[in-house]
């Protein structure tokens, strides 16, 4: 909770105000408190349906480019696979 309240604050302090929005899967890291902070703060909050894997695409996308690119700079420089 105090990290996701420290990323909103970087990004107050970045760019001189709050997101729009926060869209998240449905987890149970996202609490009461924290959903009352984030609409204290004027900050929409909404989640995914659950077990409905489609409307995580685009970030699940986004992951499995950043892991693929991650193997292959660990190929090219010869580190193992494990690390």
């Amino acid at each position: 909770m105090d990290t996701i309240k420290g990323f909103f604050r970087s990004l107050k302090a970045l760019f001189g105000r709050y997101s729009k929005g926060f869209h998240f899967n449905g987890g149970k890291e996202i609490n009461a408190c924290l959903q009352a902070w984030l609409q204290h703060k004027g900050i929409e909050f909404s989640t995914s349906s659950p077990y409905i894997h489609e409307q995580n695409g685009l970030i699940e996308r986004f992951i499995r480019v950043i892991l693929d690119r991650l193997r292959a700079t660990m190929l090219a420089v010869g580190l193992p696979l494990y690390l």
